[in-house]
């Protein structure tokens, strides 16, 4: 795949591996909002994206456990018990309901990083109950990308974004695979093609390793944002795994 890219490089330019990289990244985010479309079906869309966030929210093994725990405490349920608290009273209640439902989620992780730790995240997961549950995530985030998407970025992350619990980086991936493709699935069509720009303006934070030998092929004469990333994450699963370079769109 390497020896393909570098030589699709120099033979078609920089500018079109990044529009390729561009389309494939386009490509895996709409899956992700195909695959909203159809969780949505028959299901609260709330609780959809509770689900969704406490997934993107959590790390590594712990997925699956923050997973389960959205799903024993739903967001229409966990909404209706903090909505009507004063708002300095929501953190506290948030993180005693959350512990409750799942007090294994909270158990310590050798090895992981301090802010990556279940403990932490939960301390998260329950701040950003506590900031979403004065009104409904659609109108809130609705009304967020209503703005210039520069704007509208910029807040969408910092509604995700809670100190010492989820960093910037964490936001970022929750914007990009939860609450971005729940909008673009929820529709209508003007909205999902506001979801698509801002998308496609969403800012790198880290490099995956399993995608370095990409970017080590393109030898760093494509820019890359999280959008050609996740195309690079397109080629990853659909031919560099798959023994398709021969294949790969920019072989």
């Amino acid at each position: 795949m390497a020896r393909a890219l570098l030589l699709c490089d120099r033979r078609t330019g920089e500018a079109e591996v990044a529009a390729t990289l561009d389309r494939l990244g386009d490509m895996r985010f709409r899956q992700k909002a195909a695959s909203f479309a159809s969780r949505l079906r028959g299901a609260d869309p709330e609780d959809v994206l509770w689900e969704a966030l406490m997934e993107a929210l959590s790390y590594g093994g712990a997925r699956e456990a923050f997973s389960l725990l959205a799903q024993r405490l739903t967001w229409e349920r966990l909404r209706a018990q903090l909505a009507p608290l004063a708002a300095t009273a929501r953190r506290d209640e948030a993180l005693r309901l959350l512990s409750e439902a799942a007090p294994s989620v909270s158990g310590h992780q050798t090895g992981t990083r301090p802010a990556n730790r279940p403990e932490r995240r939960l301390q998260g997961a329950a701040q950003l109950a506590a900031r979403f549950a004065a009104e409904s995530f659609v109108t809130r985030l609705s009304a967020t990308l209503e703005q210039r998407t520069v704007r509208a970025l910029k807040e969408l992350i910092a509604l995700f974004t809670v100190e010492g619990c989820v960093g910037r980086g964490r936001a970022v991936e929750i914007v990009a695979n939860a609450a971005l493709p729940w909008l673009a699935a929820l529709g209508p069509e003007a909205r999902t093609r506001r979801v698509e720009s801002a998308f496609g303006a969403l800012p790198l934070t880290a490099r995956y390793g399993a995608v370095r030998h990409l970017y080590e092929a393109t030898a760093g004469g494509v820019r890359t944002n999280f959008r050609r990333q996740q195309g690079m994450l397109y080629l990853l699963k659909q031919y560099c795994t798959q023994g398709g370079c021969g294949r790969c769109p920019l072989s």
